[in-house]
């Protein structure tokens, strides 16, 4: 947009490819350790702070003068996802009943393709707008969620999993409570692991990359790899992030 270009001045090809991969960049690293630091610290807490630096780093984005600062707030939204989707799905796994496991594990899935739509037509609503507010508005609507998100976070259940590993077998009878697991779901999924506890919690990264490619589990890690490659191999980034971009810069051209 003329004003975010009038902002930041104009990117070289390098640097407008550095601030659009910032995110998963920065992403990357936290990702390798936010499970393990949520099975010190809780599943949830760790899912709060990720909401939260998302928070702060759409704020920077979006009031932002310079350059460094913009990406300082995409880095921050990059940490902050990185700590926050590593942990969703386990999360999601470890408080949903077994009837509605396959329905709630899917929904971030869901609401990511959602968000990807919401993002593009909001930016193309608020090209005609003057001044700044052309790529701030985009901004704004992403802090406003990311707050909702925050916030919302505090109101949830923490893992009875979680608890039942930490000792907190009280707190944790009255989350499935809270729940809806049956009893002996309960006892079946949740309370009866935590004879072997001791041992999984003190597995270290190294560890817990040799252990995903033993026998019992082997199949497993390569169905999940399988699936994640050929959602890359299909091709839609190169539609998003390399087909689209000659395609603005000729519609750019002509106007």
């Amino acid at each position: 947009m003329p004003s975010f270009t009038k902002t930041f001045g104009h990117l070289t090809p390098t640097m407008r490819g550095f601030t659009v991969s910032l995110i998963m960049l920065c992403g990357a690293i936290p990702a390798t350790v936010a499970g393990h630091l949520a099975d010190r610290f809780g599943r949830l807490r760790i899912i709060i702070v990720g909401a939260i630096l998302c928070t702060i780093g759409c704020v920077l984005e979006c009031a932002a003068s310079h350059l460094s600062l913009f990406l300082f707030g995409r880095a921050l939204m990059g940490i902050g996802q990185g700590f926050a989707l590593t942990n969703i799905g386990v999360y999601i796994c470890e408080i949903a009943p077994s009837r509605s496991r396959g329905k709630f594990v899917s929904l971030p899935q869901f609401g990511a393709a959602l968000g990807v739509c919401v993002g593009y037509f909001s930016c193309y609503g608020s090209i005609h707008i003057a001044g700044n507010m052309s790529w701030r508005l985009p901004y704004i609507l992403q802090a406003a969620l990311s707050m909702i998100w925050a916030a919302g976070s505090f109101f949830l259940p923490e893992s009875p999993r979680w608890l039942i590993l930490h000792g907190q077998r009280s707190q944790a009878m009255q989350e499935l409570k809270k729940l809806d697991f049956e009893a002996a779901e309960a006892e079946k999924d949740v309370l009866r692991p935590t004879e072997n506890a001791a041992p999984e919690e003190q597995v270290g990264i190294l560890q817990g990359l040799r252990l995903i490619f033993k026998s019992e589990y082997r199949s497993q890690t390569w169905l999940a790899v399988f699936i994640l490659s050929f959602v890359q191999l299909s091709g839609i980034d190169g539609v998003l992030y390399v087909c689209c971009a000659p395609q603005r810069r000729e519609i750019t051209s002509a106007y």
